[in-house]
């Protein structure tokens, strides 16, 4: 069996996964009942007070054959070019880079992003070109990848479908953007358009007083395509302000937050100054998981990589942290004889400097 399109059968889509313990019968069962009692489900706070995003997690063994097929599902598609999120090769990074250095930086979500692609929408979509797949396998994917309906946020195969789903949108907003002289590009849920023009085409977001809002050709397009807009998260960066895609920030250079860069050298003079068991201490404290849940040095090796992503592995500002950091541990690893004569420095438990970000 080579890809989903030659699938027929049950028995055909359980040998293309190739998972052991995974029959015909078994996915049978999966997609009969695995929407009733194969989830774990629960709810974690938005960053908008009062708001929660629920969660639906696969258990084990439906987590298992979603990863399989996710595979089979990857080789059928073909990622829109406007599209970041979730794909080999791009990243927040990509994301952010098309739309440095402009005028202005436009910015919207579409609201309850997986939950709002229903079951029909993605076994109709599966069934069509450029997929075409058999009309039973497709209804048994759709059953195997949904919980309650539903695209669930949780499951391995609901990113993957999404920018399925989104390829005609992307297409549409991507000619929208070309037509008024604007760069497109989406990371999951997160719509960006940017523009050097003058005065920013009313076709994409006009402004009504101080605020900004959605124009009205972009919202049609978006309603048609079957989302709807975050109004809380439309926003419009204009170049005398601190602009940001997706965290970073595109002035004139890509970049991170400098607040980012504050909280490593806070670390680094907590550790220098306290000692390293100190500042571990008390930011395991700050994350409420006990001074043994995380590394601190771990952390700081993990940001200062990103930034080496964002900035570039020989910028000076990563060449220095990088130099700064083997220093620290270094000492930590193989410190210095104390002095004769020297008084020590006592330690303390309430180290300041540095916030978790």
């Amino acid at each position: 069996m080579g890809s989903l399109r030659e699938a027929r059968s049950l028995e055909d889509l359980a040998q293309l996964l190739q998972i052991d313990g995974v029959d015909k019968k078994l996915l049978l069962a999966l997609s009969l009942n695995g929407d009733r009692n194969g989830y774990s489900t629960w709810h974690i706070a938005k960053k908008k007070k009062g708001e929660f995003r629920r969660i639906s997690s696969p258990k084990p063994v439906l987590k298992s054959v979603q990863r399989e097929l996710n595979k089979s599902l990857v080789q059928l598609h073909e990622p829109s070019p406007n599209s970041h999120g979730f794909l080999r090769g791009k990243s927040i990074v990509t994301n952010a880079q098309s739309h440095v250095g402009r005028r202005w930086v436009f910015n919207l979500d579409l609201e309850d992003f997986f939950p709002t692609i229903k079951a029909h929408r993605i076994q109709g979509m599966l069934n069509k070109p450029p997929y075409s797949l058999d009309k039973n396998i497709a209804e048994i994917i759709t059953r195997l990848c949904t919980h309650q309906g539903r695209l669930p946020a949780g499951a391995p195969t609901s990113p993957t479908i999404s920018n399925m789903i989104c390829r005609g949108l992307d297409r549409k907003l991507e000619q929208l953007a070309r037509e008024n002289n604007c760069s497109y590009t989406r990371y999951a849920d997160d719509l960006t358009f940017s523009s050097s023009m003058l005065v920013f085409p009313a076709a994409i977001a006009v402004r009504d007083g101080v605020n900004w809002g959605v124009g009205p050709t972009l919202l049609r397009t978006i309603s048609r395509a079957g989302f709807k807009i975050n109004e809380s998260k439309v926003r419009m960066q204009e170049k005398a302000t601190q602009q940001s895609v997706t965290g970073l920030v595109v002035n004139a250079r890509l970049n991170v937050n400098r607040s980012y860069i504050r909280n490593i050298r806070g670390a680094f003079h907590a550790w220098a100054k306290y000692g390293y068991e100190s500042a571990n201490a008390e930011f395991n404290q700050r994350l409420r998981v006990g001074t043994t849940g995380i590394d601190l040095y771990d952390v700081l090796e993990g940001r200062i990589s990103f930034i080496s992503m964002v900035r570039g592995k020989g910028d000076p500002l990563v060449v220095r942290l990088w130099s700064d950091l083997k220093d620290l541990d270094q000492r930590r690893k193989f410190p210095p004889e104390p002095t004769p004569g020297e008084p020590e420095i006592p330690g303390t438990d309430s180290v300041v400097g540095f916030n978790v970000v």
